[in-house]
């Protein structure tokens, strides 16, 4: 089970277009969205899922800040909407241990979560971004943190991209983008040593060798807290297998996942 610590959270649970069970994902408390996903066309599907998402975290960012849960990257989108719908120009903070910057055209495996980041810096816009009425974000409001498993046609784009890299060692230093930050994690950038036994197994089956500790996480949020004053959207991917995983205490008494705030 997951605490998000008060502030309001929506839980979006699908993985792309696919509903989950309800045991996939375990919150103490949230709004879910669940819109009626209608036909077979996958992009169309996406669009009024991430439609949906976009319009309650528009407005529920008029309470404050918001935590989105779901079950895979692409879903960044959607908050990436409802921001803007809010009248915010965000920024992007990713942690992840891949890059996520690839186009369909670049992409060998054609999975689409590996195009989240990309999709919300203006790549492919007919496919979804231009559907929602998003903005592309520019890309050096972009901060990829921690990325360790690129595909060569992300190394090449990111060379020439104003895309910020850190390692998240490095990014206590770095200059945050200005402005409100959509602070997204994909728990695969946690290193498994991290999490407790019962559950590593789950956490090894997307996750890269060498990741950052869950303190690390944390201990960003508290350092975007403190230099940008706003870390506006918490955009968190949850493994499904790891529904129990932020229940679960290290020893100095920080849970393995941390929600901005």
């Amino acid at each position: 089970m997951l605490n998000t610590g008060g502030m309001t959270t929506l839980l979006l649970p699908f993985h792309q277009d696919e509903r989950v069970s309800d045991q996939s994902i375990v919150l103490e408390s949230a709004t879910p969205v669940v819109p009626d996903l209608r036909g077979d066309n996958q992009w169309r599907r996406l669009q009024t899922l991430y439609d949906a998402l976009g319009d309650e975290v528009a407005t529920s960012l008029g309470d404050g800040d918001v935590t989105v849960v779901t079950g895979d990257c692409l879903a960044l989108l959607g908050t990436l909407a409802g921001v803007q719908r809010s009248g915010l120009d965000p920024a992007i903070v990713w942690f992840d241990a891949h890059g996520d910057v690839h186009t369909i055209e670049s992409s060998t495996s054609g999975y689409l979560g590996g195009m989240a980041l990309r999709m919300a810096l203006g790549g492919n816009a007919d496919a979804l971004a231009g559907p929602l009425g998003l903005r592309p974000v520019a890309a050096s409001k972009a901060m990829l943190v921690d990325a360790r498993d690129l595909d060569p046609a992300e190394v090449e784009y990111l060379a020439d991209s104003p895309v910020g890299q850190f390692q998240v060692e490095a990014i206590a230093a770095a200059k945050l983008p200005p402005g409100p930050v959509i602070l997204h994690v994909d728990l695969d950038v946690i290193d498994c040593s991290e999490v407790p036994g019962g559950f590593k197994g789950s956490l090894q089956q997307s996750s890269i060798e060498g990741g950052c500790v869950a303190w690390d996480v944390h201990g960003f949020r508290e350092v975007s807290r403190t230099d940008s004053g706003r870390c506006g959207l918490g955009a968190w991917r949850q493994r499904m297998q790891l529904r129990l995983l932020a229940c679960r205490r290290r020893r100095d008494g920080c849970g393995c996942v941390s929600v901005a705030g």
